[in-house]
Parts: structure tokens; C-alpha cells; sequence
């Protein structure tokens, strides 16, 4: 997948320490249909049904080694997907790693949950609002 970075041989196999769902759907997924089926039962199924999103970028975290030349080479990107009916938006965030070649490359995403947005004391406020009326 041309759009991802590289999974290391511990990635590939299954090893380390922490899971990580981005590289656990793509690392069974060797042929495009592979991927839409891991996509498609994991929390990032999003991905193929949405009906209108909006990019923003995000944090860029500059180098260290601005002498070497390389500059920036992690940034993060916020996918907000939008579905229609009365789903609610799901936002993704996708870190990059900006590779040799100077091509940015998917290093891992995370799907937001409601709880990171809004709390629960305004979600239940917005539900009594709703129920008033």
C-alpha cells in the first residue's frame, strides 16, 4: 500500500508490545479486497462509507536535525467524516512520516471517541434539551 509507511518485521509478525488497530488491519491485508474486508470490520469502517469529509491539518513536530537538512518529518492530519442520516461524524487522525524520498506516508491513525469531545455532563444536557422540546 503505497499510501502507508512500511510495517517493521515485529509489526509484519505480530510482535511488540502494544497493539496498535491501524497496523493490525494492515497487516493481513495484502490485496485491495484484503484490505476493504479488515477495513470493513474494524473501528476504522468509516473509511469506505462516508459521504463528505473535511481535512484539517494538524500538529507538524519540526526536527531536531534542521543542520542535517531534514526537517519536519512527523505531522499529524484530522479526518472528519461526515455519513448522512443522522450518523454521527466520526473524526479520524492520521500521524505521517515523512520518508526519504520526501513522500508522507500513514504511520498509524486513531478513531476519536465521543468521550474525547464532549463530556458527559453536556452530553446529558443536550439529551434533556432534546426531550423538552
Amino acid at each position: 500500500m503505497r499510501f502507508c509507511a512500511p510495517l517493521s518485521r515485529g509489526e509484519r509478525w505480530g510482535g511488540g508490545s502494544e497493539v496498535d488497530p491501524w497496523k493490525t488491519v494492515l497487516r493481513g491485508a495484502i490485496t485491495p479486497p484484503m484490505l476493504a474486508r479488515r477495513l470493513r470490520a474494524s473501528p476504522f469502517s468509516g473509511l469506505l462509507d462516508w459521504e463528505r469529509l473535511d481535512i484539517t491539518e494538524g500538529l507538524a513536530i519540526p526536527s531536531t536535525r534542521l543542520e542535517l537538512g531534514v526537517g519536519t518529518t512527523i505531522a499529524f492530519v484530522n479526518a472528519a467524516l461526515y455519513f448522512g442520516d443522522g450518523v454521527e461524524p466520526s473524526i479520524i487522525q492520521f500521524t505521517l512520516r515523512k520518508k526519504i524520498a520526501g513522500a508522507w506516508l500513514i504511520d498509524t491513525a486513531v478513531v476519536s471517541r465521543k468521550d474525547w469531545f464532549v463530556s458527559a455532563e453536556d452530553d446529558n444536557n443536550d439529551s434533556e434539551g432534546t426531550k423538552e422540546e
